[in-house]
C-alpha cells in the first residue's frame, strides 16, 4: 500500500490542509507542536477508525480531542493505492 493524499478538514491543528506523497520515501519534519504526530494520526484514523488513534505515538488521546479545538465537525480523507 502506498499513501497518496492525506486531506485534513478540522483535524486536531490542521483546518483545512492537503497532503500528496511521494512513491519513494516521505520524511514528517518539524519542531515541536507543528503536527507531525496529528499525520500519523490521521493515517491510522483513516484506516482503522477511532480505536487505534487512541494510542498513537505512545499518548492517549480521546476522540473528542482529534476535532479542533470550536469545530462541531472535522474530515479525514485518504487516498492510496496497491501497487
Amino acid at each position: 500500500m502506498i499513501v497518496r493524499l492525506l486531506r485534513l478538514r478540522n483535524f486536531r491543528s490542521f483546518h483545512e490542509s492537503e497532503l500528496r506523497f511521494d512513491d519513494e520515501q516521505n520524511y514528517i519534519v518539524g519542531g515541536n507542536w507543528q503536527g507531525k504526530s496529528s499525520v500519523v494520526e490521521a493515517i491510522a484514523f483513516a484506516l482503522f477508525g477511532a480505536l487505534p488513534a487512541q494510542r498513537v505515538a505512545g499518548a492517549s488521546v480521546k476522540i473528542e480531542h482529534l476535532l479542533t479545538e470550536g469545530a462541531k465537525a472535522g474530515e479525514v480523507e485518504l487516498t492510496f493505492g496497491l501497487d
